[in-house]
């Protein structure tokens, strides 16, 4: 429900200094004059209509029934203005009346009081004056019978133009409420997926962390008593092949693994792990960094979490060119375009199949995906294969 702030009330605040005004009271003050101008258009619309109808209709149905007071000879044209004169005296006190007193904020019961009061004094006021002014004949024999249908015919019309000014209020209102409904649901959906995504990045970087000390630990304590053993052995040759087996081991498979879960040097920023990962690159095959210098600029606009993705994104297009591409020269590339970090990753060697599926790709595809980014493979306009990345920035 929209909360009933009054902006006369935050204006006089502001003014006189007692109060800081929040966001959200100037929000649902915002809503209110939304809500008020639509019941006063409404409102108007319907009795402005209803009026220059109801002019015509009993100029037309009753005729021009008095020139003695006016002292004005007959004439459906000025019958018609005068009428309108007073239609429109009764429509401005039904808006004036719904524009100060609004409907639209109230309950019930004080919605039903305000529209037939205001339907009761704009129909009597309406009456009253074309008594006066001699457009209804008093000394006639129907005179009384032509102000009760006047009369009830305008009492009529003021509850059709409030109604319907209630109505279109109560359409836009649920309408509203809906919105924001929708709205705070979506942002309680975000505000869940940046908690889940926080707490695997923590996950990652604890499991690295473990992998990185206590299980490399093990490995190297592991290695150094195979070493011990093997140095008393009669025939040590298998031991010290073991010990070598772990060595190797502990300091690529694992560290890999480790870099994988929590890349190294994030915590340093992205262009440092960006260099990091490119560094690993084997000796023979050329790599190009022309990412690291924009992702160094855009700094706090990448969170650490997209980050990781980002840092993943080059990984497995760096990785997939030298497992399945047979690559000898990969270059990192990175542009911004309207609000959208554009992510490449070009090498030369293999071209990709056209319905090749890698499974890590699939899992960065997923990844991209929570984020609102793209994942694309394709095959370079010289051969080799492209693989590109788009992903929202903050």
């Amino acid at each position: 429900m929209i909360a009933p702030t009054s902006d006369r009330w935050i204006r006089r605040a502001r003014r006189v200094g007692s109060v800081t005004v929040s966001p959200g009271a100037r929000a649902a003050a915002s809503e209110e004059r939304a809500l008020s101008r639509i019941m006063v258009g409404a409102t108007a619309l319907v009795a402005g209509l209803g009026a220059v109808l109801a002019s015509v209709q009993a100029v037309l149905v009753l005729g021009v029934v008095s020139d003695d007071m006016r002292q004005l000879a007959p004439d459906p044209f000025s019958e018609i203005v005068l009428r309108w004169a007073y239609n429109f005296t009764a429509v401005a006190i039904v808006v004036g009346g719904a524009f100060l007193l609004g409907p639209e904020r109230r309950g019930t019961r004080a919605r039903s009081a305000i529209v037939l009061s205001l339907g009761v004094v704009a129909a009597l006021i309406r009456s009253l004056l074309q008594v006066l002014s001699g457009v209804v004949d008093t000394a006639s024999e129907g005179a009384l019978r032509v102000v009760g249908l006047e009369t009830a015919m305008t009492f009529l019309l003021a509850l059709l133009a409030l109604g319907s000014g209630l109505q279109f209020a109560d359409v836009w209102r649920r309408a509203r409420e809906a919105d924001l409904t929708r709205i705070e649901a979506q942002e309680r959906a975000l505000t869940l997926m940046d908690d889940v995504r926080a707490e695997e990045l923590r996950v990652r970087k604890d499991v690295a962390a473990t992998i990185h000390g206590s299980v490399q630990g093990t490995f190297v304590v592991l290695e150094a008593e195979l070493r011990d053993i093997a140095a008393a052995a009669p025939m040590p040759q298998r031991i010290v092949a073991v010990a070598d087996t772990l060595a190797r081991l502990r300091e690529h498979e694992l560290r890999a693994l480790s870099e994988r879960l929590y890349p190294v040097d994030l915590d340093r920023g992205l262009a440092p792990a960006v260099r990091a990962l490119a560094a690993r690159t084997p000796a023979h095959v050329e790599i190009i960094d022309d990412a690291s210098p924009l992702l160094a600029v855009l700094g706090a606009r990448i969170d650490k979490r997209m980050r990781v993705v980002v840092v993943r994104v080059l990984e497995e297009g760096q990785t997939n060119a030298l497992r399945h591409g047979g690559a000898r020269r990969i270059r990192l590339a990175a542009r911004v375009m309207r609000g959208v970090l554009l992510l490449e990753v070009v090498s030369d060697g293999a071209s990709p199949a056209a319905d090749v599926r890698l499974s890590g790709l699939a899992r960065l595809h997923q990844q991209l995906d929570v984020v609102g980014g793209a994942l694309e493979l394709a095959a370079g306009a010289t051969g080799g294969a492209v693989l590109r990345a788009r992903l929202p920035l903050i």
